[in-house]
């Protein structure tokens, strides 16, 4: 059986790998790859959309953009304690969050 762009399930590298060579966006696999990209214009603004979005929310809450801790504990100001009480709050919530699942 020969693999397809289309609705066969093929395993993400294989199918990657076919949608580069064809020129086409290996994201969506259905509109060509902008120039020297390997994904279309779309699927481009839909990455730029989701991260401005994730960028804001990770400001909004005071936390480091880059390193996606709180400013306390990344310039290392916590009082001789690995990380600050808000940042071992976040973990627990974090945690019960992904338990709850």
């Amino acid at each position: 059986m020969t693999p397809t762009i289309g609705r066969q399930q093929l395993d993400s590298k294989t199918r990657y790998s076919i949608r580069q060579r064809a020129g086409l966006c290996v994201k969506c696999g259905v509109h060509p790859a902008k120039p020297s990209r390997t994904r279309c214009v779309d699927c481009l603004e839909l990455e730029r959309r989701r991260t401005a979005a994730r960028a804001a929310g990770i400001r909004a809450h005071g936390l480091v953009l880059y390193a996606g801790h709180c400013p306390t504990c990344y310039l290392g100001k916590t009082h001789g304690k690995p990380t600050c009480d808000w940042c071992v709050g976040m973990k627990a919530r974090r945690q019960a969050a992904r338990e709850a699942l």
